[in-house]
Formats: C-alpha cells, structure tokens, sequence
C-alpha cells in the first residue's frame, strides 16, 4: 500500500498543478504603470517619476510627513511611460518631477496583488493654477470592460 501511494502522490500532485494554476501561481505584488503629459498632451521622455510608501490609511488623507516613508524613482521612456512592475500591496503617493515643470496633482493609488493601477500624470511648463478636487484616489483595474458596441 506504501508504494503505491508514494506513485500515485506525484501524479496528483502534477494534477493539481494544472488544474489549479491560478492558486499555484499566484502573486504577491502588483503593478503601477502610466505615462506623463505636458500641458498640450505630448508625452514627457525624461521625467522622473516618484513613488511614495503611504504607512498608513490615515496619510491617504493628510499632507506626506517625512517620516520612514520608502520612496522609489525611476525615468520616463521616449514615450512618457513608466511602470513599477514589482510593488508590495499597499497605499502609495506619485509625483512626477521635471527641471522646468511643475506637476499637476499627485493621486494617491492602491496597490493590490495581481492587479495593475493605471495613472496618467500631467505636467505643466509654467506655474499654473491647477484645481485637485479633494483627494485623488486610484484603484487597480480588475478586469478590461468590453468595447460598446454604437448603435445607429
């Protein structure tokens, strides 16, 4: 009886596996990715984009303080994108930054296992007088909804 189950144990376990690919591969990080635009909508190489540690639900709503909030940076591609494939689940504030620009509003976004958070950052090349209606909050896309089809 021994033997038998020691061959027929990695069967079963090849077969969940397979048949529960979701629950075997899952992960634990998520991702936010976005582009930066100037004032006419043209893409920003060359802006640094940083991403802020919120340590609490409380700072979601209250100015960033200096404490040991994590922050990372890294550089907009020739076509304004940026991405940060590999971030622990969490509450988190973006702020684009550019010698010669000023950002719009910074959101705040949510960071959630498996899912992506999409935000696009503007900029403007002078100071302008930009209104962020309360807080800006983000969430991660869970599914693509379908395309509407136009009635005529």
């Amino acid at each position: 009886m021994g033997r038998r189950l020691r061959r027929i144990f990695p069967v079963l376990a090849i077969t969940a596996a397979v048949a529960w690919p979701g629950v075997v591969h899952a992960g634990t990080t998520g991702v936010v990715s976005g582009h930066v635009y100037g004032e006419h909508g043209q893409a920003l190489s060359g802006a640094t984009v940083w991403v802020v540690t919120l340590n609490e639900w409380g700072e979601l709503t209250s100015e960033l303080n200096e404490k040991s909030n994590e922050s990372f940076s890294q550089k907009t591609d020739s076509q304004g994108f940026f991405v940060y494939p590999s971030l622990n689940p969490g509450n988190y504030q973006i702020e684009p930054a550019m010698s010669g620009r000023v950002s719009g509003c910074s959101p705040k976004v949510i960071v959630d296992a498996d899912q992506t958070t999409y935000v696009d950052l503007s900029m403007f090349s002078r100071e302008t007088d930009v209104d962020c209606v309360g807080q800006q909050y983000i969430y991660p896309i869970s599914e693509r909804l379908p395309l509407q089809e136009h009635k005529r």
